[in-house]
């Protein structure tokens, strides 16, 4: 990435375009009137009040907006608010160059660009904002989905954009993870590739935005997850909301119940996980023996194993 990547504003569309969401739902709340009534009042159809409400479909037209806000009778700093969200979401994201990802996915990258706070619970590999290329190329072959050359590769490179806008800059995320254990112990890409990830995790952890810790075996039982990620925001349009990975689907989350309860669940990891410090001395460990590990195993040059089968 670029010095001017970093540089630049962390910018969501997709969180406009919720914002201009739940301001137009206010609107229609105060002004007591239906879908039906607003579209035939602005001249577009019921259907086209609903999606805008819900923040679904196309991004939002300005002139659409404007017969809303003017049906509404909406005036000064309100009109100018909820014109510059339309426009705002009327933008493609920075992540847009990249094809074929999964719209779940998309819409993690969307809301996760202006989140204030990142909390994330990885079981099985280490969570995707800090892979090297070589560990997210090797996750990526070994995941549920078949993927081409091209399509791993357009998700490595939007892996890495993703954890240089995010990590860093003038206003980064903080970025809380929860690791279990055994996420040192998989050698997911070979030996050289895990003490390079484990090398790059000790690195990610010195940021003063970056908080690593790992659940222990030593733990014992505990609520037994998948992988999750919740995200805040500053904004008071902007609920917090979870996004749940399994082995073939996303799911998000955004109801406060719903919420409340990974919450819960994140806060009891991170009580039973270790320390930071000592988190960080279990990574290092982990990389330490890796390292010795590489000195004693002759290389494929010298054993013929780099020959074509």
């Amino acid at each position: 990435m670029t010095t001017s990547t970093r540089s630049e504003p962390r910018h969501s569309p997709p969180l406009r375009r919720r914002r201009l969401s739940e301001l137009l739902k206010e609107l229609r709340a105060i002004d007591g009137r239906t879908c039906e009534a607003i579209g035939a009042a602005a001249g577009y159809s019921e259907a086209t009040i609903f999606r805008l409400e819900a923040g679904t479909g196309a991004r939002p037209q300005l002139a659409t907006v404007t017969a809303i806000i003017n049906a509404y009778g909406v005036t000064g700093e309100k009109r100018k608010e909820i014109l510059d969200l339309a426009r705002a979401g009327a933008q493609r994201g920075w992540w847009g160059k990249y094809k074929h990802i999964p719209n779940p996915y998309l819409k993690l990258i969307g809301l996760e660009t202006e989140a204030e706070e990142i909390w994330n619970w990885e079981s099985h590999v280490v969570a995707g904002w800090l892979q090297t290329p070589e560990y997210a190329r090797a996750v990526l072959k070994a995941g549920a989905w078949k993927l081409s050359e091209y399509d791993r590769a357009q998700r490595i490179a939007l892996r890495m954009e993703r954890a240089e806008r995010l990590l860093y800059g003038p206003e980064p995320v903080q970025l809380h993870v929860v690791l279990d254990e055994s996420v040192l112990h998989r050698m997911v890409g070979g030996i050289e590739t895990m003490r390079d990830q484990l090398t790059h995790l000790h690195e990610m952890a010195q940021l003063p935005n970056v908080r690593i810790q790992i659940l222990p075996f030593s733990a014992g039982a505990t609520p037994g997850a998948e992988p999750f990620t919740i995200l805040t925001f500053k904004h008071r349009l902007d609920s917090e909301a979870v996004y749940v990975e399994t082995r073939k689907t996303e799911v998000w989350f955004d109801e406060p119940m719903q919420v409340t309860d990974y919450r819960d669940t994140f806060t009891q990891s991170v009580k039973t996980a270790c320390s930071e410090a000592d988190s960080l001395r279990l990574i290092s460990a982990h990389a330490e023996t890796l390292t010795n590990r590489i000195g004693r195993v002759p290389s494929a040059r010298t054993t013929g194993l780099d020959k074509e089968q």
